[in-house]
């Protein structure tokens, strides 16, 4: 069985791709506790998400209804779990001031395994690890008007360039040339430091590729 925060299934499952292979979700226990949930859509964009408090003992890649995805959209006035056992989600809706409500729904498998993305994953942090330092903080910027860049740039172009330099603006720019978006940040930050729990799942002898190849 897997239970996991609607909320980790939902964001992840925005990164799906269209077409086989990358529809699915693939859902996985993590090394020290805890899921992960695993999106790519082809080699345009990846998602990897954990919840930490969720629970599984063993290893999914679903193809999720969109019913499903209704029913499992987060909610602000309420906790929402969803609870996947053999063919069967329990989607389970937890109010602080009411009755707890719950919906069944069917899930699916894939028939394909989920892409190597976790081969990948340990590839970049590896890269990331050795590579010498070229930068000391990151700039900190307003969701919503890095929403409003992201949304204007997208207007004129199929494809932005980002770049940004030490605890300065990020510029967006057209493939064009004919746009150019400054986001200024709200404060400089340290680089963060890659998730532990990131590094831990990609290194862990469980995800080594050969011990993936021998689960498929």
């Amino acid at each position: 069985m897997i239970v996991v925060s609607a909320s980790v299934f939902s964001l992840t499952a925005m990164f799906r791709g269209r077409f086989s292979p990358y529809q699915s979700i693939h859902l996985t226990p993590h090394v020290d506790g805890g899921v992960l949930a695993m999106a790519i859509n082809q080699g345009h964009v990846a998602c990897i998400a954990r919840d930490p408090h969720g629970q599984a003992d063993t290893t999914r890649t679903l193809l999720p209804s969109d019913e499903l995805l209704k029913a499992a959209k987060p909610i602000k006035s309420a906790e929402r779990f969803l609870s996947i056992d053999d063919s069967t989600a329990l989607i389970t809706t937890r109010y602080k001031a009411a009755s707890d409500k719950s919906i069944e729904l069917p899930v699916t498998d894939s028939s394909v395994a989920f892409p190597p993305l976790t081969t990948t994953l340990r590839g970049c942090i590896d890269h990331w690890s050795a590579a010498p330092e070229t930068t000391t903080t990151a700039g900190r910027y307003d969701t919503a008007l890095l929403i409003q860049a992201l949304k204007a740039a997208g207007e004129c172009c199929d494809s932005l360039v980002l770049s940004a330099y030490d605890g300065g603006p990020l510029r967006l720019q057209s493939e064009t040339l004919e746009l150019v978006v400054l986001l200024m940040p709200q404060t400089a930050a340290p680089i963060p430091q890659v998730p532990e729990w990131l590094t831990r799942h990609a290194h862990h002898p469980w995800c080594l590729p050969e011990r993936t190849q021998a689960l498929i």
